[in-house]
């Protein structure tokens, strides 16, 4: 089976209610502090020479920040089929992983 990951869009954070202070999206994550990237491109403010992409800050949506910034995440998305019907075992860490049907 081919299996794929990828990394999510703004416009995926957006639609998931990652935008602004919206502390109730699936993404949020309170106290983890952490910047993760996007694969969207954005447009720096001003002009400027330096390309920017839009990234998500963990406990509060989307900002846009300089490319290349090495204190940022990646973290990668899975898509499921729509006939996938459950989790049948795991808890998500690295020593017992998701399993799915």
């Amino acid at each position: 089976t081919d299996m794929y990951v990828g990394t999510l869009t703004a416009d995926e954070i957006a639609f998931a209610g990652g935008s602004g202070e919206n502390f109730n999206y699936y993404i949020y994550e309170p106290y983890s502090y952490l910047t993760w990237w996007t694969l969207s491109p954005s447009l720096r403010e001003g002009g400027g020479s330096s390309d920017e992409v839009f990234v998500v800050y963990s406990d509060c949506g989307l900002d846009n920040r300089e490319a290349g910034n090495d204190d940022y995440y990646a973290r990668p998305a899975v898509t499921l089929k729509s006939s996938t019907e459950a989790v049948s075992s795991g808890v998500g860490t690295k020593a017992n992983p998701y399993v799915i049907n």
